[in-house]
């Protein structure tokens, strides 16, 4: 596999997507009744990638990041969009801050 590549495997089902080095990996997730529904509960990734996660809720809630401290308002049946470059490694769960549910993970390897 080209080193250039980003590798992204998704576990439901171990879909893998890739994307170029100067392209975004973008990840869409939905969820219904405070779980993930549809959507990657972990999400693997090379440092360095750009990720564009856009995510479709159906409550008001905020999406909160761990380890990057990043949070993301979420409006009922609305898709709300999160870009952000995984410039540490390691894994860093996310979680609905407002229910404290974990909702998933990122698990960010070297390059």
């Amino acid at each position: 596999m080209n080193s250039r590549r980003l590798l992204l495997v998704a576990a439901a089902g171990l879909v893998i997507h890739r994307a170029e080095a100067d392209e975004a990996v973008r990840i869409p997730l939905r969820i219904a009744g405070g779980k993930l529904v549809d959507g990657p509960k972990v999400i693997r990734l090379k440092r360095n990638a750009t990720v564009v996660l856009t995510v479709v809720c159906d409550t008001a809630e905020e999406l909160h990041v761990h380890g990057y401290n990043l949070s993301l308002k979420l409006l009922p049946n609305q898709a709300a969009t999160l870009r952000f470059v995984a410039r540490h490694t390691g894994r860093f769960t996310f979680e609905l801050h407002g229910a404290g549910t974990e909702i998933g993970a990122f698990e960010i390897y070297p390059e």
